[in-house]
């Protein structure tokens, strides 16, 4: 009998340190070896600063949404910056931010708007 298995680690619990208000739990993963960077804003700034600071997702959703000149300045790594783009279409990084821009006018309306202008 094997007394050596590994047992799997505990998730972490934090908070976000943007907001405060959220609690963040962030899972092992076993094929890296270490706790999933996905929340880790030190990852995604590559800001030694900010290696253990955690952020959760509508944060970083409303970042990514709302703040677009921020959120290039901040990740400042091209294949960082796809990598978030992707996690946010995916669905990885699901969170709820606010709409910046609401109109009464459909698309199709501002569309057809544009057109009669040229």
């Amino acid at each position: 009998m094997i007394q050596d298995k590994k047992k799997p680690l505990q998730p972490l619990t934090v908070n976000c340190f943007h907001c405060h208000t959220k609690e963040i739990t962030v899972n092992y993963v076993f094929s890296s070896g270490r706790y999933s960077r996905k929340n880790n804003w030190g990852y995604w700034t590559e800001n030694e600063e900010y290696e253990n600071k955690w952020i959760c997702d509508d944060c970083l959703v409303k970042l990514y949404r709302s703040h677009k000149w921020e959120f290039r300045r901040l990740i400042h790594t091209k294949k960082k910056q796809a990598l978030f783009r992707q996690y946010i279409m995916k669905g990885i990084i699901d969170g709820q931010a606010e709409a910046v821009f609401i109109t009464n006018v459909s698309i199709p309306a501002r569309l057809a708007k544009k057109k009669k202008t040229k």
